[in-house]
């Protein structure tokens, strides 16, 4: 589970021809918003409560990708079990009772009675979404725009 942003700079007609020095600090920026996004995701991970074994948090990567002329980075976690701590899971079929039972032990819960009655629950009643990847996105953002700021700001100092 991945989220990137769109952001989009139009440069000035002065700044044509000038590539290498755009794609310097462009990618400073993108380096720069997705390490603030990474921090901001941890630190909403952390806050929802959602660590049990620090596997979320530690899985949690920026990725930056180049096609033409579209840059694009998303941070995110590529662990399947990230979707249902965003979104949750709804009522319906039983999650798997390892995982279950990985957590229990890891959070000090009794396993005797089995990791049956857990998904047992969850497959009636379902889980909440903790949405805490569009919450660290929606915090982020004025920083990360901040950052395509300063990246702009100190190429019209250059060119000046």
């Amino acid at each position: 589970m991945a989220f990137g942003l769109d952001i989009r700079i139009k440069f000035p007609a002065a700044l044509k021809g000038r590539d290498k020095l755009i794609e310097k600090e462009i990618s400073r920026a993108h380096r720069e918003s997705a390490s603030i996004l990474a921090r901001r995701m941890k630190s909403e991970i952390r806050d929802a409560g959602a660590v049990a074994t620090g596997n979320l948090i530690n899985s949690v990567r920026s990725r930056f990708e180049r096609t033409g002329a579209r840059a694009v980075f998303d941070v995110g976690s590529p662990l399947p079990y990230a979707y249902y701590v965003e979104f949750g899971r709804q009522p319906g079929r039983m999650p798997p009772t390892d995982a279950i039972l990985k957590w229990m032990e890891v959070k000090g819960l009794d396993t005797s009675r089995g990791a049956y009655a857990v998904a047992l629950h969850i497959s009636k009643f379902g889980i909440k979404g903790r949405f805490v990847f569009k919450h660290a996105v929606q915090k982020a953002l004025p920083f990360v725009k901040e950052a395509f700021n300063r990246a702009v700001l100190r190429l019209a100092g250059r060119i000046a």
